[in-house]
């Protein structure tokens, strides 16, 4: 239950702790850390970031000459 807790704790942010994290195997310590990062980041974000670029067909309107004045 503590372990849940820690992970879920890690993954939205809450930065809150049951002082589990000092019993951790250094694996253990480093999915604490991915998910951590992940909360802070979001998860869309991240995956809005390495999608591939889509090139957008825009039409710029031609540029006429103005007298102004």
């Amino acid at each position: 239950m503590a372990l849940a807790f820690e992970t879920l704790s890690a993954l939205t942010a809450f930065s809150l702790s049951v002082n589990l994290t000092p019993h951790l195997s250094d694996s253990g310590k480093l999915v604490l850390v991915v998910l951590m990062f992940l909360g802070r980041v979001g998860f869309l974000s991240l995956l809005l970031a390495f999608r591939p670029a889509q090139p957008q067909d825009m039409r710029l309107p031609q540029e006429r000459d103005f007298t102004v004045g």
